[in-house]
């Protein structure tokens, strides 16, 4: 009898052994605001260079394109599908969609937020570097840059975003300390190329004017100087960006090139995401 109940024990610790090592495959959610940029590209790129530490995560990935409907839609798709973690980078900070992340914290499945911020404390975790204080060291580097002073115009990304919000907050807080640099217009690119050019083509008396175009990512700097050139406007304006990428085509590069004159670093978050999340 006790041969018999000692190997029932054994029999269940192994059991037990065996049900402890298997893991479980964990579905991880991310909703991108958009991915048609080369700053989001690279914020993929690391986050799956992160997964690659953790094979027992799924990464069910949803683009919005810029559209606060359709990543509100792509959440609920992704609810459905049984995911155990959101990481999400909102459009914007706006009341519908962060309605729409309060209903997923509310379930019981764990939020990241991802770069931008939303309207309540529905997450568990905030992954981004400091916007504010981005928008200060541009307006701090301004007057450097502008010894004698200077007009200078702001392309913003999308206005209900975040780190727009905040960089221009950063940025207009320092340069008000200058009385020598005067801000003459605000344009808005919505962090797009495409969009960014439109703008610009559309105000090229208003570029005419500038001493120096700040914007609030490269990729607007680069496709406004571009619309500068074509439009032989001379001397060129001094451009000032943010994002800091490594690559050909990236900010880093151009500051080698002499095609922007400064850049900012603004890390992407991805791999911080995916370990916030393990």
């Amino acid at each position: 009898m006790m041969r018999l109940l000692f190997f029932l024990l054994l029999i269940f610790i192994e059991l037990g052994c065996q049900t402890s090592t298997e893991k479980k495959t964990f579905k991880i959610g991310f909703s991108q605001c958009t991915g048609g940029d080369e700053w989001r590209r690279v914020m993929l790129n690391d986050m799956n260079r992160e997964l690659a530490l953790y094979p027992n995560f799924q990464l069910l990935y949803k683009d919005a394109a810029n559209s606060t409907s359709t990543q509100i839609t792509q959440i609920n798709e992704l609810v459905r599908q049984d995911i155990d973690l959101l990481i999400i980078s909102p459009n914007e900070a706006s009341a519908v969609l962060t309605a729409a992340i309060d209903a997923v914290f509310q379930q019981g499945i764990p939020v990241v937020l991802l770069d931008r911020k939303i309207t309540s404390e529905s997450y568990n975790s905030f992954i981004g570097a400091d916007n504010l204080e981005i928008g200060r060291m541009v307006g701090e580097a301004v007057p450097t840059l502008l010894k004698n002073g200077g007009k200078v115009v702001e392309i913003w990304g999308l206005a209900s975003s975040s780190p727009a919000q905040e960089r221009h907050k950063g940025f207009a807080e320092e340069v008000s300390k200058v009385n020598t640099i005067q801000i003459i217009s605000q344009l808005y690119g919505q962090w797009e190329q495409d969009t960014a050019r439109k703008v610009a083509q559309a105000n090229l008396n208003i570029l005419r004017q500038a001493d120096l175009v700040f914007a609030h990512n490269d990729v607007m700097a680069l496709s406004v100087q571009q619309v500068c050139k074509e439009a032989s406007i001379s001397p060129l304006p001094l451009f000032v960006g943010i994002d800091g990428l490594p690559g050909p085509k990236s900010g880093l590069q151009k500051i080698m090139d002499g095609t922007l004159t400064a850049t900012f670093l603004y890390p992407t978050g991805g791999e911080g995401a995916i370990e916030a999340a393990a």
